[in-house]
């Protein structure tokens, strides 16, 4: 575990328990030297999450450590559990799913929120619509979604809020990402 304040970050990451490629110990192995904190985020899931942190606890020569996390299906679009130790159940709205979260000690994240055709459910408003009004720890500023993160950062920029989290896209399939969160968490805007 490292001690000093700062350090490199991947917040966002998928493993074979949802929609990524690789196994949660493979990550873990891979961000070694690259990453001191990861965050598994699957989709709906966090066994792959209870897993890597299982693993890497159990490693401490890699350096690395692990974020229970989530991205979870709000019926407004995706936001990002992090810090869990239990699953958030999807299908609720994305207030009552970052009070869920908060209620676990977590953080709440608007993962991706201004693309529009991530998770949103017909009739309901998009998190980017109601990110104002939303108790949101973050948002993640960078997902690889060309376009509709230019408009994140813009948001951003703009509202001047206390905590983005940007992820750049990975370097190759094998290493997961290189990512570096730019956080600087406590209260949201």
């Amino acid at each position: 575990m490292r001690t000093s304040a700062h350090g490199r970050a991947d917040l966002h990451v998928h493993t074979v328990w949802s929609d990524g490629a690789q196994r949660p110990e493979e990550i873990v192995t891979a961000v070694q030297g690259r990453l001191d904190v990861v965050a598994i985020t699957d989709h709906d899931e966090i066994r792959g999450g209870l897993r890597a942190r299982e693993w890497a606890l159990a490693r401490p020569e890699l350096g690395v450590d692990v974020v229970v996390g989530e991205e979870i299906s709000t019926l407004n679009g995706h936001l990002l559990g992090l810090f869990l130790e239990e699953l958030v159940p999807p299908g609720l709205t994305a207030l009552d799913t970052i009070e869920v979260i908060h209620d676990q000690g977590g953080l709440a994240v608007a993962a991706h929120p201004f693309h529009p055709l991530r998770g949103v459910s017909r009739g309901h408003a998009s998190i980017g619509q109601m990110i104002r009004d939303l108790p949101l720890d973050a948002i993640e500023a960078v997902n690889n979604a060309g376009f509709f993160s230019t408009r994140a950062r813009w948001f951003t920029r703009a509202s001047a809020p206390s905590t983005s989290i940007a992820s750049p896209p990975p370097r190759s399939p094998t290493t997961s990402s290189s990512a570096t969160a730019t956080c600087s968490v406590g209260s949201p805007w």
